[in-house]
């Protein structure tokens, strides 16, 4: 059972989606509150229930999106997703839960001049942690399945497209392929002194962001090769925006689609692996039609 919560899982990150889910659970407070008019809320006025209501939506949103949004940004190694799992998604959710709760109840105790004790808020956080494990777990175990069906049935399709072009290896039209990218050459300059590196085409395996550093890994004679240059992500990508099937499909890699051997999905997306490196490289999942499209026309060039 335990190895059910160690399951990759996706993280929180600085995007749209966290964006949205701060904005959900402002407006989800603020419904429940004017609506259902807990904590005697049903003796105010309209205008005082809006007041109030709009506060605690507020109070929500704000902690929600400094949580989900802001924090990634601060703290990016720990919301790393390659280390994100099904565990660490239910203890941050129901961490965000508590500390939404504190924040409401203290602003709860400042407009009503109650005064919490201590004892008062251990029993308020242990009601809401049981009243939200269960959800959350549940929702979590459920998202998961989802993603994870969606993206494994992704990567078959994908390597369906990879098989049949290696069923077509000998076929004119792959001959083509294979001439042309053996004919096109690479430039990489670095910003570094002497940081320049020529390749074939078809010796490029990837190119992944280190920190302020690029590593550019190629496959030539017979031997994994690399180098790290000092340059952006940004940079090398524009040294091959000729060439359609160097794709970056992520945020802090460049892959050379031709030399994809293998392609398996799991609840983050979609991972490319290579025959000549154990590394395995993801592709944003916002992306996977995108580089099924440059499969087809890598692998169909009279499409």
């Amino acid at each position: 059972m335990t190895t059910v919560f160690k399951q990759p899982f996706p993280s929180f990150s600085a995007n749209r989606s966290s964006f949205l889910l701060s904005i959900f659970a402002a407006l989800s407070v603020f419904s429940m509150l004017l609506f259902l008019e807990p904590f005697r809320m049903d003796i105010l006025s309209g205008a005082e229930k809006i007041n109030i209501a709009t506060a605690f939506g507020a109070i929500t949103g704000g902690v929600s999106l400094a949580l989900t949004f802001l924090l990634p940004l601060v703290l990016p190694a720990f919301f790393d997703e390659s280390k994100w799992t099904i565990s660490r998604e239910i203890g941050f959710l129901l961490f965000l839960i508590l500390v939404i709760t504190l924040a409401n109840c203290f602003f709860m105790s400042h407009i009503y001049s109650i005064k919490i004790s201590v004892w008062m808020l251990v029993q308020m956080l242990a009601t809401v942690m049981l009243m939200g494990s269960l959800p959350v777990v549940v929702s979590v175990l459920v998202k998961q399945k989802m993603l994870l069906k969606k993206y494994e049935n992704v990567a078959t399709d994908l390597n369906q497209l990879l098989l049949n072009a290696e069923i077509k290896t000998n076929d004119l039209e792959n001959d083509i392929i294979n001439v042309q990218s053996k004919n096109k050459t690479l430039h990489f300059v670095g910003d570094g002194k002497q940081e320049q590196l020529t390749l074939q085409l078809d010796e490029l395996l990837f190119v992944s962001a280190a920190n302020n550093y690029t590593q550019i890994v190629y496959w030539r004679n017979g031997k994994l090769e690399e180098v790290l240059f000092r340059a952006t992500l940004k940079k090398m990508a524009e040294s091959v925006v000729a060439y359609p099937q160097v794709f970056r499909c992520h945020k802090t890699h460049l892959v050379n689609l031709a030399n994809v051997a293998s392609i398996k999905g799991n609840s983050q997306g979609c991972k490319l692996y290579f025959d000549h490196s154990d590394m395995v490289i993801p592709v944003s999942r916002s992306l996977s039609e995108e580089i099924k499209l440059r499969l087809e026309r890598l692998h169909s060039p009279f499409l």
